[in-house]
Order: C-alpha cells, then structure tokens, then sequence
C-alpha cells in the first residue's frame, strides 16, 4: 500500500524540525511525501487580504506583527523561530540538503502566493492539497499534516497495517489530537512529554483514498472520498492518535483550539512519553 503525504510550509518556521518529521512519517509507513514551498517571504500570508476577521485577536495573548515583521512572519505565529540569523541561500541550501538526502521520498513544490497562485489563505492550502493529489496519485491513499504534527500508532506497527487491519471497506480513518508543547530548536522534539488537552469534539486529520475536494474547511479537516460509498473509522485515541506539538493557544492563535482548553489544561503539566518508542537510542 502506498501512502503519500501532503504539507505546506514556509520553510523559515520549519526548516529546523523537517527532518525529523520526515524520518518519523517514513518510518511509519509512508511511500512519498510532497513538501509545497510557501516561499522564504510572506506576502500571502501577511500583506494579503486573508484571515483578517479578527478571530484570533479576540482570545488569548496572540499580538499583532509590526510593520516590519510583515515580510516574514506568519500573524498567526508572530513569536515562533523564523531562524532569522540565517540568510535566504542558507535556508535555500537546507532544503536542498533535504531534497537530496530523501531523493525518491520527497519533492519540492514551489507555492509560493503572488507567484505560483494568487489564492490567501487558508484557501491556499486547500488548493494546495487539491493541486498535489490531482497532479500525483488521484486514486492513491493521502494524508494532509503539518510538520509540527506526528501521528503515534499505539495498536498497529505501521499505517499500512493499520489500514489494512480494518478492512477493505474503510476508505477514510480520522485521527484525533493531543496538544503538546511547543517545539525548541536543537530538541527532539517526539521526546516532548508534556501535553495540555485532547481535541476530541471533532477528528482533526484523516488518511483518505482518493480524496474528494469541494474546497471547503472539510478538505483539511475532515477529508471526503470519491470511492464508492466509502465508509469511514474514527480512531480511538488509544489505538492512534495525532501529537500535536503546537503549543499554548493564548500566544500560538487559533480560535478553536482556544475553545477546545481550559485555562487549567494549558498549563501543560501532563505527561505521555509514549513517542519514546520511535526514537532509536
């Protein structure tokens, strides 16, 4: 069974966590993973007319770029690490380390807003996901991530066995979310133990065959199948789950992650080492 994996970056937040996720999501069982390049600049995601209603200033601490911030950084992370001791050709030159170690396992796809597509956010990144299972494996097995989200399968050995365990009439499995802390540099970060809380009133992300588009929040979220009358498994999060290292949502954005936590579970004081199994030592 081939797998493949979809994610958009923009590589000055990601390029110091890439290759760790890449291992884990290979070691997991998936064939090909199809990295698309926001760009080393953000014009879409800042000077662009997208996700400005004003949600994420409502709740919590999330402050406002500054002018100056706005070439780079991401309004929804305006604190996160944009390894801004490095130049353009030295993140331009990591990835293409990346590209190179994991040849036949990863392509780069340029998408960058003004450039590749003209499309804001976070239409960007449906059509994004859209464009790269249209332009690969239309009828293929996919999975949609972000690169600071690990799937940890506690019943089966790999997703492929997992897949493959329930049946042929499954055609979509919806993982649920922990919340860990947020990432460091120079930490790895599947030995990051300490959680906050479950997203549990909705699955989060889904392993879909042939996945079906209509360019809605569903794309990403809850993934359709364009197979015959497809049915799909929501996971127990204590068979697989989604660890989700995004940190606390008063200063990482995101409405419903705020809604979905307590002020007492953002403390972030619980503990699962169960990714300690993927680490080789």
């Amino acid at each position: 069974m081939k797998i493949n994996l979809h994610t958009l970056i923009l590589p000055r937040l990601e390029i110091f966590f890439l290759e760790e996720w890449i291992d884990h999501h290979l070691q997991i069982g998936v064939s090909h993973i199809y990295l698309y390049n926001n760009g080393l600049n953000s014009p879409r995601l800042c000077k662009a007319p997208h996700w400005k209603n004003g949600r994420n200033w409502k709740r919590g601490k999330v402050r406002r770029l500054t002018q100056e911030e706005q070439a780079q950084k991401w309004d929804k992370k305006p604190d996160g690490d944009y390894a801004e001791e490095l130049s353009d050709k030295e993140i331009t030159g990591l990835l293409a380390a990346l590209s190179e170690k994991y040849s036949g396992k990863l392509s780069f796809v340029p998408w960058e807003w003004g450039v590749d597509h003209h499309h804001t956010y976070p239409n960007s990144q449906r059509r994004a996901y859209r464009h790269c299972v249209q332009q690969n494996d239309p009828q293929g097995w996919w999975l949609c991530m972000d690169p600071d989200e690990y799937i940890n399968l506690h019943s089966w050995s790999s997703l492929p066995d997992m897949a493959s365990c329930q049946g042929s009439e499954h055609k979509i499995f919806r993982f649920y979310q922990k919340i860990f802390s947020e990432r460091q540099r120079k930490k790895v970060v599947r030995e990051i133990s300490t959680w906050g809380y479950l997203l549990t009133h909705t699955p989060w992300k889904n392993l879909t065959k042939a996945p079906r588009f209509q360019l809605k929040a569903q794309d990403i979220h809850r993934t359709l199948s364009r197979c015959p009358k497809p049915r799909a498994l929501t996971l127990h999060p204590t068979d697989a789950i989604i660890h989700h290292y995004r940190g606390d949502p008063e200063t990482q954005g995101g409405t419903v992650h705020y809604k979905g936590s307590s002020p007492r579970d953002r403390g972030f004081n619980k503990i699962d080492a169960s990714m300690d199994k993927y680490i080789i030592k």
